[in-house]
């Protein structure tokens, strides 16, 4: 019931509603996949930005529904297709996507995805000369290539957790003017000390974007901040999950 009370809430607020379809999958690791879809009618309401995220709607076995936020990656605007990546792990999201085949279909909602920093579509493509520092992890690092994937010729670090072996299969989409560096969660420099490194080692003050664990995010926001006088226009942040105790 209140998974449906959602979704009437979601349309309330003057979401924009599509139908996603099914046209291929990929496994880039085993844990990791992407999900090739037709887009249906979500471009004629928004142009494609990096961070583009939606809500979709997984269908639970009690005939209720589930609400989880996925990045639109590699748009086509013309051929009206992206992919989706899920990085996997028990739940409902990750069941459907190892199970997903060609023709599923999946309702998707457009409600509250913005640009970073604040900037216009505009904007964020010809902001090229101020250095941008990237820190996240598997869940956020479709975001991550969709900002690097834009930027090809701003001066970024894009600085990626590590949980499992094969996460260094999965490709970060960097270019010549980028800098990628890997953290394994459980051993070596924490991401989070790393990050704060590279914006102190920085040769001008940066834009920032932080999308790690909550917890994790919440943290190095306020180091950041605290210790490096990166101000809130040049700080983007968002938990992107929550660990449970």
């Amino acid at each position: 019931m209140l998974s449906e009370l959602e979704r009437i809430l979601v349309r309330t607020l003057g979401s924009g509603q599509t139908t996603l379809t099914v046209l291929s999958k990929e496994w880039l690791s085993d844990s990791f996949v992407r999900v090739t879809v037709d887009c249906g009618q979500l471009f004629s309401f928004t142009p494609a930005f990096p961070t583009l995220w939606l809500r979709l709607w997984f269908p639970a076995g009690d005939a209720s529904w589930h609400q989880r936020a996925f990045t639109i990656v590699g748009a086509d605007e013309q051929c009206g297709r992206a992919h989706i990546e899920f990085t996997l792990h028990d739940g409902i999201a990750s069941d459907w996507a190892r199970a997903a085949e060609p023709g599923w279909t999946i309702q998707a909602s457009l409600l509250g995805s913005k640009t970073p920093w604040g900037l216009r579509v505009d904007e964020l493509a010809i902001s090229k000369s101020k250095p941008i520092v990237l820190v996240g992890d598997m869940a956020s690092l479709p975001a991550m290539n969709s900002l690097l994937g834009t930027l090809v010729t701003t001066p970024i670090t894009a600085v990626v957790e590590n949980r499992l072996a094969s996460d260094a299969q999965v490709p970060v989409c960097a270019s010549s003017r980028h800098q990628v560096i890997r953290c394994q969660h459980d051993s070596g420099p924490s991401v989070t000390d790393v990050a704060a490194q590279c914006v102190a080692q920085s040769s001008d003050s940066p834009r920032v974007w932080v999308a790690l664990e909550a917890g994790k995010t919440r943290a190095l926001v306020k180091r950041l901040r605290a210790d490096h006088g990166i101000t809130k226009t040049d700080l983007c942040s968002l938990g992107y999950w929550k660990a449970v105790a």
